[in-house]
């Protein structure tokens, strides 16, 4: 992961310690607010289209598998349990990007073989296709838990 990066804290315990506070305060505001939070994203070492190239360059023009652990960081998963602890310690409800988009330790990459199809735009934020993918997974579940 990123350390420090212009996104999150360093360490998924202060990242969980500061949605928290910020829990805190909404409903210090407003105690009936229904909350839920969104996991992170898959974290690519480098940009996810540079780890596709470099695949591709290793492995004679080959396209990786869609769902691959070529450059993931392995912290993607870790931070994924992490925040799901606490959001279910605080009594949120909890969507895991890493359950919509992996699988036994792989994320999907892309969604065809056409270059504009990845699931990531950089190291780890999503499409606006992987981003609908997530949403779909999660059909109304996220709606119906804020009712």
């Amino acid at each position: 992961m990123v350390e420090g990066g212009l996104n999150s804290l360093p360490t998924p315990e202060r990242t969980a310690a500061a949605l928290l506070d910020t829990v805190q305060r909404i409903r210090a505001v407003d105690p009936a607010a229904k909350i839920a939070l969104v996991g992170p994203a898959p974290i690519w070492n480098g940009t996810l289209k540079d780890a596709i190239l470099a695949w591709t360059r290793d492995h004679g023009g080959r396209l990786p598998p869609l769902y691959s652990d070529f450059r993931l960081a392995p912290e993607t998963f870790d931070w994924d349990r992490y925040l799901r602890q606490a959001a279910a310690r605080a009594g949120l409800g909890y969507f895991s990007t890493t359950d919509a988009l992996c699988r036994i330790g792989q994320c999907l990459t892309r969604f065809s073989d056409d270059a504009g199809r990845l699931t990531a735009i950089d190291n780890g934020h999503l499409t606006p296709a992987a981003s609908r993918f997530v949403i779909d997974h999660y059909g109304n579940q996220i709606l119906g838990d804020l009712k």
